[in-house]
């Protein structure tokens, strides 16, 4: 696998059929994805799949069901293949452009869990994820993320979707996951992981988009304080802001 365009090995697809074939948890004595990798999706309250966030393995990666399979489109697990079903607003933020839940008649909150959309972009290795930030670095959308043994550069400026426009929060109602399709690239899913209110603006952390600890603790670490004179001040508004926007030089 090369830096910047990690893909896991192709995996044999289960074999469910016919329209009911949803793949849920409950399948896993009969689906082989579900037998292998497990399924993290109920079904919520509004009908739609929710992922069980505190249930998904630490530090691995969601693997949907893919085109080896057999099962249905409406197959709970390919949740994050069927793009944006949520109605996004794009607004005016203090930090320039923000998306936002929609604030129509008929806009309901969203629970826990709910997959938004995926951050699309370009996949850049560390080098061009890297040349691009010098040109351009006061729009600069690359997202990096980690993965076990390579990190992968998501670069939405040119060829990208309603993700490029979530901004950044120190403390935000958003998530990113990393999921594979049953094998091919690693894609970024954005989860919600609170519940989320009509006309409310559509956050993750930039810094530590999965959420993890460790990462926190490495972003924090990279803010020496002789380094703040040049970063860019965080316009979050958060109560836990912390002042800056996060940058990893190590990235």
């Amino acid at each position: 696998m090369s830096e910047g365009s990690e893909e896991s090995d192709t995996v044999e697809g289960c074999s469910c059929t016919g329209v009911s074939s949803l793949c849920t948890v409950t399948d896993g004595d009969n689906c082989e994805c579900v037998e292998s990798f497990g399924n993290f999706y109920t079904l919520g309250p509004s009908g739609h799949p929710i992922l069980n966030l505190d249930a998904v393995p630490y530090r691995l990666p969601l693997v949907e069901c893919g085109a080896h399979c057999s099962c249905s489109v409406k197959c709970f697990n390919r949740t994050t293949q069927r793009g944006v079903n949520l109605p996004v607003e794009i607004r005016q933020t203090k930090a320039g452009l923000g998306a936002f839940l929609s604030a129509s008649a008929d806009a309901v909150p969203i629970e826990a869990g709910t997959f938004i959309a995926l951050y699309a972009g370009e996949y850049l290795s560390t080098s061009e994820a890297r040349s691009r930030w010098q040109l351009e670095s006061k729009d600069n959308y690359t997202l990096s993320l980690r993965l076990a043994n390579a990190i992968i550069h998501i670069d939405p400026r040119y060829k990208g979707n309603v993700g490029r426009f979530f901004n950044h929060s120190c403390d935000p109602n958003c998530v990113i996951l990393i999921v594979y399709w049953g094998g091919g690239w690693p894609r970024a899913a954005i989860f919600s992981k609170s519940i989320i209110q009509p006309s409310e603006e559509l956050t993750f952390d930039y810094g530590n988009a999965s959420g993890d600890q460790d990462a926190q603790d490495r972003v924090e670490g990279c803010v020496a304080e002789d380094d703040r004179p040049t970063l860019t001040k965080c316009l979050c508004g958060s109560v836990r802001c912390r002042g800056y926007m996060p940058f990893d030089s190590s990235l």
